[in-house]
């Protein structure tokens, strides 16, 4: 039953602007809803009029009023399903709502503990130069040992030398 929307446009005094604003403000209706629901009242009141005194528009009129109804009844438990998945979508956006700001929080003190952690860092590298810095240069660990001491006579340089 979806139709389409036209727009309708009518320019009326400012004594029957203001009366339409007191009764929409009376009955709590908006703007478009009050407008829409006063339209349809003037129809169904001039249809009305027509058919005082005819039997035949009499009878289109009951059978029009009943097919409102069902439309109304129908529009009613669409409105009220709506509202339920809305309250729904509501409640879950707001738990969305909710994580994202918990991690936004994790996110923030996560980063503290980086920053932290790199001053550390940084402390950590300054202190270990400064001790490099003030120590004697200390023989490669894994490189052979050098020897000091002179070939022993009858070594292999002296028998190469012919000794």
């Amino acid at each position: 039953m979806a139709e389409e929307l036209v727009k309708v446009e009518v320019y009326v005094t400012a004594e029957t602007a203001t009366d339409i604003d007191e009764l929409r403000h009376e009955k709590g209706w908006g703007v478009d809803e009050g407008l829409r629901i006063l339209l349809g009242m003037g129809i169904g009141a001039a249809r009305g009029e027509a058919a005082r005194f005819d039997a035949e528009a009499q009878e289109r009129m009951i059978a029009r009023l009943a097919e409102v109804e069902g439309s109304l009844a129908v529009l009613r438990a669409r409105m009220f399903e709506m509202e339920k998945a809305n309250e729904a979508w509501d409640l879950s956006t707001g738990a969305i709502r909710q994580q994202n700001l918990g991690f936004q929080g994790l996110i923030n003190r996560q980063k503290e503990e980086l920053d932290t952690l790199k001053l550390e860092n940084a402390r950590l590298r300054a202190g270990l130069e400064s001790l490099q810095a003030h120590q004697p240069p200390q023989a490669d660990q894994h490189a052979p040992a050098k020897s000091t001491s002179r070939p022993k006579p009858g070594s292999l340089r002296d028998r190469l030398k012919g000794k």
